[in-house]
């Protein structure tokens, strides 16, 4: 009876912890069969998985698309990472996982509509316009001179690559307009480069890379 007792267990996931993390993860498996909430994704390193993505209170703004997703740690997705959700053609960055979480990867994710080049790598971005609501003036010389002040907010995937390449007050070009970066934040979203820009002057001879905006 014990050893029968001790295999079911061990069927089960074994410790009280590790069964509870196995039910949880069936009942992630139950939800993505039936849920319409249930949606195909793609992962960077190509692979398809089923995934939940369900809408959060107050989630959609006019400036961002926040949902949240529920997928197996297979999935390999970890935080800055971008799937594809292949049922609509979107795109949405992993941005704040849920930690306490150990059965299935559930994390905050955040819709990219943009996608910049960098060395010939196209990665997807979060990028939310100018909120400015006031135009800045100076006065020199008896002349008045508004000054560029115009910002904005760029979230991209943390790597060798980007970090090497976003500095304070590197260029980059987003409808046509020239932007600079004025702060890199590597350090509050572990996996992501969180970039505050600010308009600068057009140079149309200087070869910039570009946010595009896609779909």
């Amino acid at each position: 009876m014990g050893n029968s007792l001790a295999a079911r267990l061990q069927n089960r996931g074994g410790s009280q912890l590790d069964r509870l993390k196995a039910g949880k993860l069936w009942s992630l498996r139950c939800a993505l069969k039936n849920s319409y909430n249930s949606k195909r994704i793609k992962v960077p390193n190509g692979s398809c998985w089923r995934a939940l993505m369900n809408i959060e209170s107050g989630g959609l703004k006019s400036d961002y698309d926040k949902k949240t997703v529920s997928v197996e740690f297979d999935s390999g997705l970890d935080c800055g990472d971008v799937f594809e959700c292949l049922d609509d053609g979107t795109h949405w960055m992993i941005y704040l996982p849920v930690l306490t979480e150990t059965a299935y990867l559930r994390s905050e994710i955040i819709r990219c509509r943009y996608t910049l080049d960098i060395d010939d790598v196209t990665y997807w971005v979060y990028f939310q316009g100018p909120t400015e609501t006031d135009l800045r003036w100076f006065q020199k010389n008896s002349i008045n001179v508004n000054e560029l002040n115009l910002s904005g907010t760029i979230f991209i995937k943390k790597d060798a690559r980007t970090e090497n390449y976003f500095k304070r007050f590197t260029h980059i070009k987003i409808a046509d307009h020239v932007w600079e970066v004025q702060v890199t934040d590597r350090i509050t979203v572990p996996g992501i480069i969180e970039l505050e820009v600010q308009e600068y002057y057009d140079n149309s001879i200087a070869e910039l890379p570009e946010i595009v905006a896609e779909g």
